[in-house]
């Protein structure tokens, strides 16, 4: 049946928000996504009916262990895993890697290898570097390919060895929606006995996962990034998960995904992250024929490939139509983008109070040789902002202001172009200057 976002639309409050008599626009949804009426309801049914600690026999608190149950089945289901005990849950991504790359470290000795990008958030790098500061291992870096903006699989190779323990990569980029092919990262680190760290918080909103078929060991995402609250997800092969050692309370149980959800999680939390999956099990069911009766995985599987038989990615699907770009003539429409992270990673200008009291310099200009001025009105984001603030005196003048500061493509070359100075200036500083939005 044709394609209905009027009816998605509907299914999300804050999309009727209104400030000063103007409809509040979202443009920040690189930094989260808004949530619908199932995520909502599923959080006030939670406190409602099954706010309790787990493990007693009164209604309450088995109504609160069927929830987190349900949580983590509908994860498994989202990610292809083949057990719900593979999935954990914790505050946010960042979290659960800290936490996990201790648990692995127990496992490494002085003088071994990890591998990781100057491509990947912060969140799958500096928890990787301090694992290695305490330990005494190996750093080694897969650089960018400036010219393609990916990561070129050949350079890989050169990079593992005898000792090379762990790679980290991402799946998608967050600053440029470069996609890797992790199937084929994952391939030349095993034959190296290595084990594949994969962070997909960026891609998740956008395709299928299937974790098996990528052949990884673990995986991370985060709900928030695809209409859920403020979550981390942690997949992992159940061999490892069960042979690695959790930092937890001596009183806490050794079983998963227990053992590694340290203390009382939010139970809120999960209900939602299990409103969202049904969200968009919803939506493959309406829009892409599945039976009522299929599976969150199998709706959420033909949802993913209705959307990449077209180009476009399930959350910019829910967008309005499209607009012509006046300064350079291209297309501009939200749910026409190319197949790359769905270019959702282009940053573009918000109007939150928040982020404008947390940018110092938010309301002030910058000159760029050859360029003209930054102002406010036509900033690309605050990380982008932040960047170009820091970088205001090296940018050479082969930089030009991009033509239309309401084009995503204008902005995404321009953004491409200051990330090759980044890169260039990043090189050999194991402090990577990554975009900085928090998971």
């Amino acid at each position: 049946m044709p394609f209905d976002s009027a009816a998605i639309r509907n299914e999300f409050p804050s999309i009727n928000l209104c400030d000063g008599g103007l409809p509040r626009i979202y443009f920040d949804n690189p930094a989260g996504t808004q949530v619908p009426r199932r995520v909502i309801e599923q959080i006030s049914d939670c406190l409602v009916r099954a706010n309790a600690n787990l493990g007693g026999h009164f209604a309450s608190s088995r109504m609160a262990c069927e929830l987190v149950d349900a949580a983590h089945q509908a994860m498994a289901d989202f990610l292809g895993a083949g057990s719900a005990e593979e999935i954990v849950f914790g505050q946010n991504t960042t979290s659960l890697i800290f936490h996990i790359s201790r648990s692995i470290g127990r496992t490494l000795s002085p003088g071994d290898e990890i591998v990781l990008t100057r491509m990947d958030h912060d969140a799958n790098i500096g928890p990787w570097l301090m694992l290695a500061e305490d330990l005494g291992l190996k750093v080694r870096w897969w650089e960018v390919d400036t010219a393609t903006f990916e990561l070129d699989i050949n350079a890989l190779e050169p990079l593992l060895g005898e000792r090379t323990r762990l790679v980290a990569v991402n799946h998608a980029s967050n600053a440029l929606g470069t996609v890797t092919d992790v199937a084929a990262v994952v391939e030349r680190a095993h034959a190296h006995n290595a084990l594949v760290f994969v962070d997909s918080v960026q891609y998740a909103p956008h395709a299928l996962i299937d974790v098996r078929a990528l052949g990884c060991d673990f995986l991370v995402c985060s709900p928030y990034k695809f209409y859920g609250p403020h979550q981390g997800v942690l997949w992992g092969r159940r061999e490892l998960l069960e042979g690695l050692t959790a930092y937890r309370v001596r009183p806490a149980g050794d079983v998963l995904p227990h053992k590694f959800e340290t203390g009382t999680l939010s139970h809120e939390g999960m209900a939602g992250t299990l409103g969202a999956v049904e969200h968009i099990a919803w939506v493959g069911q309406a829009w892409a024929g599945l039976p009522r009766t299929a599976g969150a995985g199998l709706s959420c599987g033909a949802l993913s490939s209705c959307c990449r038989d077209t180009k476009t990615s399930w959350s910019g699907r829910c967008s309005r139509g499209s607009r012509s770009c006046r300064g350079c003539g291209c297309s501009a429409s939200p749910t026409r983008r190319a197949w790359r992270g769905g270019y959702r990673r282009c940053r573009l200008s918000v109007s939150s109070t928040r982020r404008r009291q947390s940018c110092a310099s938010w309301r002030g200009t910058i000159s760029l040789p050859g360029t003209g001025t930054i102002t406010r009105s036509n900033c690309i984001g605050s990380w982008a902002w932040s960047a170009a603030a820091a970088c205001a005196s090296v940018l050479p003048n082969t930089t030009p202001w991009p033509r239309s500061s309401n084009c995503s493509r204008c902005l995404a070359r321009w953004y491409k172009r200051l990330f090759t100075i980044l890169i260039t200036r990043s090189r050999g500083d194991e402090k990577w200057p990554g975009p900085m939005d928090r998971k």
